[in-house]
C-alpha cells in the first residue's frame, strides 16, 4: 500500500515511491497516526506531478539498473501468467456450461 494515500501498489510502484523526496515525510506521518490510534489514516496525499516524476524515475532505474530491470520483467511475467490462467479457467467454465446445455437438451 502507498504511504502517500490508500492506493494498493505493486512491488515496482512501491520501489519507485520509496525514492520520492517526500516519502520519509509520508512514512513518518503515517507512523505517528498509527501510534496515536488512527488505523484508518488516509495519507498525506500524492505530491504534485507525482506520476510525471514516477515515470521519469522508473525510466531512469529501468535503463541503468539491471536488478530493477529483472524485477520489472519478473513482475510482468507473473501478470501475464495470471492472465493466461484466468483466461483458461474462464474458457473451461464456458465449455462446461456449453456441455451442460447439450446434456439437458
Amino acid at each position: 500500500m502507498s504511504r502517500f494515500n490508500q492506493d494498493m501498489c505493486c512491488e515496482i510502484c512501491t520501489f519507485i515511491e520509496r525514492q520520492h523526496p517526500r516519502y520519509k515525510d509520508a512514512k513518518d506521518k503515517e507512523n505517528d497516526e498509527v501510534i496515536n490510534g488512527n488505523l484508518n489514516y488516509e495519507g498525506i496525499g500524492l505530491p504534485p506531478k507525482y506520476f510525471e516524476w514516477a515515470g521519469l524515475e522508473y525510466e531512469g532505474w529501468y535503463t541503468t539498473d539491471s536488478t530493477f530491470k529483472e524485477l520489472v520483467s519478473r513482475h510482468f511475467h507473473e501478470l501475464i501468467d495470471d492472465l493466461i490462467k484466468k483466461t483458461e479457467q474462464e474458457l473451461a467454465a464456458l465449455d462446461r456450461a456449453d456441455n451442460d446445455k447439450t446434456v439437458t437438451k
